[in-house]
């Protein structure tokens, strides 16, 4: 049962990389619904790697991907500016209560 779902999630994932051209943004929302298979792929990354390249390595470069994506999403997004945190907190009218 497990690996039934697991294939058809990867199928739809796959799928989700043609459904761009259509649909960015159906792509994008359905793409949500996948990280958890992100999860589950890196946190087993080490096996799949495992004598050819240093854990720490590979630590390294998954917390490389996921800074690149932030990056680019808080740099380059239209409405990026409104997910941060700290600047919505500390912004003058904020703090004034109004």
């Amino acid at each position: 049962m497990t690996t039934v779902l697991s294939f058809i999630l990867s199928i739809s994932a796959v799928s989700a990389i043609f459904l761009v051209n259509v649909s960015s943004t159906a792509a994008d929302r359905m793409s949500l619904y996948f990280i958890p298979i992100q999860i589950i792929v890196f946190s087993r990354l080490h096996i799949l790697l495992k004598g050819k390249v240093n854990p720490d390595s590979t630590k390294m470069i998954i917390v490389t991907y996921y800074f690149i994506i932030m990056f680019v999403w808080l740099n380059f997004g239209a409405y990026s500016k409104w997910w941060l945190h700290m600047r919505i907190l500390c912004s003058s009218n904020f703090l004034k209560g109004g």
